[in-house]
């Protein structure tokens, strides 16, 4: 069962209010932000020195549900032999919220 997000949460997240999400959904967008590339749950997991995939997932599922990331696709992952998802940062208006926080910072 998908949890219904309110409207104002979402918006607040989305036009930057990030910094209010908790340590490891932060992480978690702070690595995409650096890599600058969509990532699979166990790429995530690898660059964010975690052992276990428990670790991640629970986050990430939750920052898609809020609108943060979006699945962009899929990804064989060698490890499990399996077919998986690929994450980025949502677009807002055609932007990511990477972009809308370096026009933020320049702005």
């Amino acid at each position: 069962m998908k949890k219904k997000i309110h409207t104002n949460t979402l918006a607040s997240y989305r036009t930057g209010a990030l910094e209010l999400l908790p340590k490891r959904q932060q992480e978690i967008v702070g690595i995409l932000r650096k890599i600058r590339a969509p990532l699979t749950d166990r790429e995530i997991m690898v660059h964010l020195h975690y052992a276990d995939m428990n670790s991640v997932r629970p986050s990430i599922t939750r920052l898609v549900e809020l609108g943060v990331l979006v699945e962009t696709g899929n990804r064989y992952d060698f490890t499990t032999g399996r077919t998986v998802r690929v994450c980025y940062l949502a677009p807002v208006d055609g932007q990511t919220v990477l972009d809308l926080q370096v026009e933020r910072t320049n702005g």
